[in-house]
C-alpha cells in the first residue's frame, strides 16, 4: 500500500484518535500538512517525514535520546492509559516501544509524489496550470475560500494538490512561494467572479485532453491555426456540458467556407450564457489577482484611450563583454545580450515594456519575437504578438524590416559586404537617442560588431543586427504611424480584436 496521506485529519482517521493524540504534542504539532506520509490502512505502523521535517524531528529529540541519527529510534516518551507496569504504575513507552516507526521519507516522497530533482520548464508550467485549475475548481464548484496558504495546506483535499504539484513542499524556493500566493489570490478572485456572474455548474475542467484537444484540433482543421494560442491563449477551459457545448461549436463552423468570426461569435455567446469560459493564467504580482474578460463584448481595447500611447524610450545595448559574458556559454568580446527593449507610456505613465529578441535559445538562429510586459504586473508576460500578424503590419506600414534571419549576416565576412547599410541603421538609433550603453560612434559600433562576430558561437551578433534594423525601421516611420504599428502589435500580443477568441485573463 502506498504512503500517500498527507493531512493530520487523515492521519488521525487511520491511526485512531487515541494513538494520534499521544503523538500530537511531540510530532504532529511540529509538522505541517504535506510534510509526512502514512499508509491508508496504517498496516506497517510507520510514519514517514519529509527530509526537512525529519531533520527537525531528530534535532528536537537528540538532547533526550543521544545519537538518534545512528539508531534511527526516537525515544519520545508517552504515557499510555491502561498500560501498567508489574508494579502497578502507569507505563511510559517510547515511540519504538509502541511499535510505531518514524522514518525519513526522502526516497518515498520522490517515488510516491513524483518529486524529482529537475523538472523541465514545460513540466513546471503544466504543474502550475493544473494546480491553478484545482484551486479555481475548489472556488467555483465547491465554494471553498482560501485566505492564506495555511488554509490550502489545511484543506482536507490538499493531498490532491500536492500530487499535482509536489514541489509545493519546498519552503526555500522563492518561485514556489510566489505560486503559493498566486493560488490563494486566484481562488479569491474566481470566487468573487463567480458570485457576480451567471455561471452554470461547470462539470468539465480541461487543461489537457477533453475540450482543450477538441478546440485545438478544430481550429487547426478548419482555419489552419496550428498553434491554438495564437488565436486564443486560454490555458484551461471550464465547460458546463462538454458534449452539448462541443456540438454547438461544431454546428457553427459547418459548411464549405466557415469563418473564424463565426466561431468567435458562438463562443462569445456561450460565455455570456455561462456555459463556457477559457482562462489565461499568469503569475500574480501582488496580493490581489485581476480578472479581465477579453473579446467578450466586441470592444478591442478596454484600457483607456489608445491614442494616448507613446514610445517613451528605447534600449539596445551595443557594448561587448570585456572579460566575461552575461550570456550562458558566450565568450568575452560578444554583445552583452541579444535583445532590444521598447518602453511604452499610456497617458504619460509607464505602461508596457516590449522585449524584442530571438525566438530561440542560445546557439540556434531564429527570427525575432515581440513580447510585452505590463509595468504594473511584471511577473506576468502578456503573451507574444503572432509573428505572421506582425509581419503583415510591417508590410502594411512599409516599414524597412523583414523578420527573416536568413537575410542577415551570420559571419564577419558577410557583414563587411553590407556594413554601410547597418552603419546607417546605427546612426538612426543615435539620432533618436536610443540607449546603446555608451556606444555613440560608427567606429565603436563596427569595432563591437567585428569583435562579437569573431567570438560568437551562439548567433548573438546576427540577432543584435536584426534588432538594430527593427528599431531603425520604427524611427523611419512618422510618429503617427509608429504609434499605430506599436498599438496594433500590442493588440496582437494581448490577443484582443475580432481575429481572436474570447477568454478571461487571470493575473
Amino acid at each position: 500500500m502506498a504512503f500517500n496521506l498527507t493531512t493530520k485529519s487523515d492521519a488521525m482517521r487511520v491511526m485512531g484518535r487515541t494513538l494520534y493524540s499521544y503523538f500530537k504534542p511531540e510530532l504532529f504539532d511540529k509538522v505541517k500538512n504535506g510534510e509526512f506520509f502514512v499508509e491508508p490502512d496504517f498496516k506497517s505502523n510507520t510514519i514517514k517525514l519529509t527530509k526537512p521535517a525529519y531533520a527537525k524531528f531528530i534535532r528536537t529529540e537528540t538532547a533526550q535520546t543521544g545519537d538518534i541519527a545512528k539508531t534511527g529510534k526516537a525515544r519520545v516518551v508517552f504515557e499510555i492509559p491502561g498500560h501498567v507496569t508489574r508494579t502497578g504504575r502507569q507505563a511510559k513507552l517510547t515511540i519504538a516501544e509502541t511499535g510505531i516507526k518514524v522514518k525519513d521519507a526522502s526516497a518515498l516522497t520522490k517515488a510516491a509524489s513524483g518529486v524529482k530533482k529537475n523538472y523541465s520548464a514545460a513540466e513546471k508550467t503544466k504543474m502550475q496550470e493544473i494546480a491553478s485549475m484545482w484551486v479555481i475548481r475548489r472556488a467555483i464548484k465547491d465554494n471553498v475560500k482560501y485566505t492564506s496558504w495555511a488554509d490550502i495546506e489545511g484543506d482536507r483535499k490538499f493531498p490532491e494538490l500536492l500530487k499535482i504539484y509536489p514541489l509545493l513542499l519546498d519552503d526555500d524556493d522563492k518561485t514556489i512561494k510566489d505560486w503559493r500566493a498566486t493560488f490563494v489570490a486566484q481562488n479569491q478572485k474566481m470566487l468573487e467572479v463567480a458570485a457576480q456572474s451567471k455561471y452554470k455548474e461547470f462539470k468539465h475542467y480541461s487543461r489537457d485532453g477533453g475540450f482543450m484537444d477538441f478546440i485545438s484540433d478544430l481550429v487547426k482543421a478548419k482555419f489552419k491555426i496550428s498553434q491554438k494560442d495564437t488565436w486564443n491563449p486560454a490555458d484551461i477551459w471550464l465547460v458546463e456540458n462538454q458534449r452539448q457545448v462541443q456540438k454547438i461549436i461544431e454546428d457553427s463552423v459547418e459548411g464549405p467556407l466557415p469563418t473564424i468570426d463565426e466561431l468567435n461569435a458562438t463562443m462569445r455567446q456561450l460565455w455570456k450564457q455561462g456555459r463556457l469560459i477559457g482562462i489565461s493564467l499568469k503569475l500574480v504580482s501582488g496580493k490581489v489577482a485581476r480578472w479581465e474578460p477579453t473579446n467578450i463584448t466586441g470592444e478591442l481595447y478596454q484600457g483607456g484611450n489608445a491614442f494616448n500611447f507613446t514610445l517613451e524610450k528605447v534600449k539596445c545595448v551595443l557594448s561587448v563583454n570585456e572579460t566575461d559574458s552575461k550570456i550562458r556559454g558566450a565568450e568575452p568580446g560578444q554583445f552583452s545580450n541579444k535583445e532590444g527593449r521598447l518602453f511604452i507610456d499610456e497617458d504619460k505613465k509607464p505602461a508596457f515594456e516590449w522585449q524584442i529578441k530571438s525566438n530561440a535559445g542560445a546557439g540556434t538562429m531564429s527570427n525575432l519575437k515581440y513580447e510585452p510586459t505590463q509595468v504594473t504586473a511584471r511577473k506576468a508576460r502578456l503573451g507574444k504578438a503572432p509573428v505572421k500578424k506582425v509581419g503583415g503590419l510591417f508590410t502594411h506600414y512599409r516599414m524597412d524590416f523583414e523578420n527573416n534571419y536568413n537575410n542577415f549576416p551570420s559571419t564577419l565576412e558577410e557583414y563587411k559586404k553590407v556594413k554601410t547599410k547597418f552603419e546607417k541603421y546605427f546612426s538612426i538609433l543615435v539620432k533618436n537617442r536610443v540607449d546603446t550603453d555608451g556606444v555613440t560612434t560608427v567606429k565603436q559600433f563596427n569595432q563591437n560588431v567585428t569583435s562579437s562576430f569573431r567570438n560568437d558561437q551562439l548567433g548573438v551578433t546576427t540577432c543584435k543586427l536584426m534588432t538594430v534594423q527593427f528599431i531603425a525601421g520604427l524611427y523611419t516611420l512618422t510618429k503617427k504611424k509608429r504609434h499605430e504599428i506599436l498599438t496594433d502589435m500590442l493588440f496582437h500580443a494581448l490577443k484582443k480584436g475580432y481575429d481572436y477568441g474570447p477568454f478571461g485573463k487571470l493575473y
